[in-house]
């Protein structure tokens, strides 16, 4: 962000400023923005057309989108609101209170007010909650001439108008023509003639999971959303699928992190408070590992060196199992895990390259452990010894952990719950706790 707007410079003048701003793409406008203080956020303001503004507000995050609100008066507020997608619009007011949605949808026209409301009615987690009502319908019926005179007269600059929407008598979708296959139309054809079937239509409360599946599979750039008597009532484009799918990783990421509803404008306190509570539960599961693991106090004072592998032992099998996790969500989510016979083959190869990967890792952990106990004796115990505890304890609690890293996903997501929010935390905590069970055991088997 800095070296990009350090290179713009201030005009004086609010005519250099508007002519020095008119070109910039919403991203490099709101880069320059908030780069700024108090007096230059206020002349941009000033100078930007509603159209800027409007760019500028896609944007921004939810706090700097209502700063901006705060600065302009209710003629812009309303410009502002009237000139921005409904998908757009609908994201913010998602945010709000019933009483500032309430304030909002009295400054836009009614038809607009109306649109927003029905938008707002819909389920978070389905189709028709991220989708735009900024889509261009005709019916079929309408000669080719009409149909041009009629988009060019409803169209606006939100307007979603690559592809064009057929609808029967009855507002039942019936097809779609390209804006180019409109233009080029000969004035003897009819709708009926050009039109092509619309293969794929979204449900409107089709899970926004399968809605981001069924466009990726297809590989379409808009499709449409229909309510139960295929009536066509919005559109989902890919830019609201691209924006789902990050929203869906950040999510995931926070999860596994165990970092919940990070944002960049919180202050350091703010975020030490949020991440905190985790911490202290990291601290308490620990400290039940290190209670089980008080049983094996004598081992340890008798072979003191058994300390020194541990983080290896530790980082293996931590390691291994975070790959095998990583591979079930990835596959869960694309939903390449479904059917039982699935389900077999994926937990048959997984645990198959566990044990292969653990054996490999246990020979080299076993040649390790002996140069260097050979090289660096530590009291009376043999090196060869020790080198086969070690050896025992990577093979087996590497491949319990890759068995793990598949399992847990599985089952989390058999009772419907997110794994990747949760698996991270659980697979952190029983690696730790089944593979120092495991070397301490054999080393207690082995010694005493």
């Amino acid at each position: 962000m800095n070296r990009q707007t350090k290179r713009f410079h201030i005009p004086g003048s609010n005519d250099a400023l508007r002519r020095a701003l008119k070109n910039k793409h919403p991203y490099d406008l709101a880069l320059i923005y908030l780069d700024q203080g108090e007096t230059i956020k206020e002349r941009m303001i000033a100078v930007l057309e509603t159209k800027s503004l409007s760019g500028l507000f896609i944007e921004f995050s939810f706090e700097n989108q209502t700063d901006l609100l705060e600065r302009l008066d209710d003629k812009r507020q309303k410009a502002l609101f009237e000139d921005l997608p409904t998908d757009e619009l609908k994201q913010y007011l998602d945010l709000l209170e019933a009483k500032s949605i309430h304030e909002i949808l009295a400054k836009i026209s009614p038809v607009k007010a109306k649109i927003m409301s029905l938008l707002l009615r819909y389920q978070e987690d389905t189709a028709a909650s991220i989708m735009s009502a900024d889509f261009m319908s005709i019916p079929v019926t309408m000669s080719i001439k009409d149909a041009t005179q009629s988009i060019i007269r409803r169209s606006k600059d939100s307007d979603y108008l690559d592809k064009v929407f057929v609808v029967d008598a009855d507002e039942r979708l019936c097809g779609a023509i390209s804006l180019v296959q409109l233009i080029t139309a000969r004035a003897s054809q009819s709708l009926d003639e050009i039109k092509v079937p619309v293969r794929h239509v979204i449900p409107f409360d089709m899970s926004i999971e399968e809605t981001i599946k069924t466009v990726v599979d297809y590989d379409q750039s808009v499709v449409p959303v229909a309510d139960q008597e295929l009536r066509l009532i919005g559109m989902i484009t890919a830019d609201d699928i691209f924006d789902e799918i990050i929203e869906e990783m950040e999510s995931d990421y926070q999860g596994i992190a165990l970092i919940r509803d990070h944002d960049n404008q919180l202050s350091a306190w703010m975020r030490s408070r949020k991440r905190l509570p985790w911490l202290m539960v990291a601290v308490f599961m620990n400290v039940m590992i290190a209670l089980f693991l008080s049983v094996f106090e004598a081992t340890v004072l008798e072979v003191a060196a058994l300390i020194l592998f541990q983080p290896m032992i530790l980082g293996m099998a931590g390691n291994i199992g975070t790959q095998a996790l990583a591979v079930t969500i990835l596959g869960l989510h694309h939903d390449e895990i479904v059917r039982h016979k699935l389900i077999s083959k994926h937990l048959k190869r997984e645990t198959i390259v566990g044990i292969l990967n653990s054996l490999i890792m246990a020979v080299l952990a076993f040649l390790y452990v002996y140069l260097f106990m050979t090289v660096n004796p530590l009291g009376s115990q043999a090196p060869f010894g020790l080198a086969v505890v070690v050896f025992c304890a990577v093979f087996v609690s590497m491949t319990v952990s890759a068995m793990i890293g598949v399992l847990i996903p599985m089952t989390l997501d058999h009772f419907e719950i997110d794994p990747a929010s949760a698996a991270g935390p659980i697979m952190t905590t029983l690696n730790d706790l089944i593979a120092l069970m495991v070397y301490f055991g054999i080393a207690t088997l082995a010694f005493l």
